[in-house]
């Protein structure tokens, strides 16, 4: 497939943009450390970095250097291939040349590292042989992903798809024996059990997710206010404080609210106008809202550690094209977060973004509802 490569970067449509994605994804999660994912803060950004990562170097290049032994260039034709961007998709020719660049004597450690990672992905994928049927897994599939990413953490890289993989594991019961919800496959625990390394980095990447949480929840104990936007209706939330801005008036600070946007600050000014001024009672409504963050804290700890998975829309930072990273301050991040009902019946999920504003955010929640309502749920 060469249309991404023909056509400049200028005059790409959603089209372009979409078929590059499937290049892009898988490189964020596979070839970059989670370390550096975890300081994104514009995904914007991140997309159009590899984007450019990717057109740099043009396909024959690409295959030159795998001829001539580059490791480097085997892991970037296996992204292509597996994505089918510039070349048609050829998922087993990508697993093959993976591979070979396991087998390449001068191959470094994080190469084979990336590569693991890369693999471990593409087997991840697998498990589902059957979009139609995605509660049928191919448990070999698991298998082979769990160790590629056993073997990629031992080599002392940690990326998004290892730690999903090993989530993903854990979560099917795969890890303990007593978890297991199919006694027809307990004896793969002790196989799954057996990859240590993968079991060290998940449970250290829950001890720092169970960490940030703790201090979120004291800045919240402080001032759980300013974290969620006061307009009655909205439900938007901020995951830092910086995300919503705080009314400038002369308000008692026990009730100064917060708001995701000036159309929300215009919709409660009425309401708020009273408790705006110096000696004005305290606005009880915002003041409440810190027991309505507190409790919902209590209640789900600000994330399900035990669900986590990474995906494309929790990156929360900025790296260049070689791999460096660009600082991002917490005052500068500002990211949303907000409840959207599960059209199915099932249990809200929390949507977590820093690319959709507060606006977008809230039409999602809306058509969420108009659908959930058509089923009758």
């Amino acid at each position: 497939m060469s249309g991404v490569a023909a056509i400049p970067l200028e005059a790409w449509g959603v089209a372009e943009w979409q078929h590059a994605l499937l290049y892009v994804v898988p490189r964020l999660n596979s070839y970059f450390p989670t370390s550096y994912i975890d300081g994104i803060a514009r995904v914007e950004k991140a997309v159009v970095d590899n984007v450019f990562h990717l057109l740099e170097r043009s396909l024959t290049a690409v295959r030159l250097g795998v001829a001539a032994g580059n490791a480097h260039d085997m892991i970037e034709l296996a992204l292509r291939l597996y994505a089918g961007v510039t070349v048609k998709q050829n998922e087993e020719q990508a697993i093959e040349t993976l591979m070979r660049a396991l087998r390449t004597p001068r191959a470094s450690r994080s190469v084979r590292a990336r590569a693991l990672s890369l693999l471990a992905s593409i087997h991840h994928a697998r498990r589902i042989p059957n979009l139609e049927r995605p509660g049928v897994w191919d448990l070999d599939a698991l298998y082979r992903a769990a160790v590629c990413a056993d073997e990629a953490a031992a080599l002392g890289f940690t990326s998004p798809s290892v730690l999903a993989v090993g989530i993903e594991v854990e979560r099917a019961g795969f890890r303990r024996r007593a978890d297991c919800r199919l006694p027809q496959s307990a004896w793969r625990v002790e196989h799954f059990a057996a990859l240590a390394e993968l079991w060290r980095v998940v449970d250290r990447r829950k001890v720092a997710i169970w960490r940030a949480q703790t201090r979120r929840q004291a800045k919240l104990r402080r001032d759980p206010n300013a974290y969620v936007c006061a307009a009655p209706g909205c439900g938007v939330e901020g995951t830092h404080k910086a995300a919503l801005a705080r009314c400038s008036g002369r308000c008692a600070k026990p009730g100064k609210p917060a708001y995701c946007s000036k159309d929300c600050q215009k919709k409660d000014w009425r309401r708020h106008k009273a408790f705006c001024r110096e000696g004005a009672p305290v606005d009880e409504l915002a003041a409440s809202m810190r027991q309505v963050v507190y409790e919902d804290i209590a209640l789900i700890n600000f994330a399900d550690v035990d669900s986590y998975q990474p995906t494309f829309d929790v990156f929360k930072g900025s790296f260049n094209a070689d791999g460096t990273v660009d600082p991002q301050p917490e005052a500068a991040r500002k990211e949303y977060r907000i409840d959207i009902p599960d059209v199915h019946g099932g249990k809200d999920s929390k949507w977590v973004s820093s690319t959709i504003d507060p606006a977008s955010l809230k039409q999602l929640r809306k058509f969420a509802d108009e659908a959930k309502a058509r089923r009758g749920l």
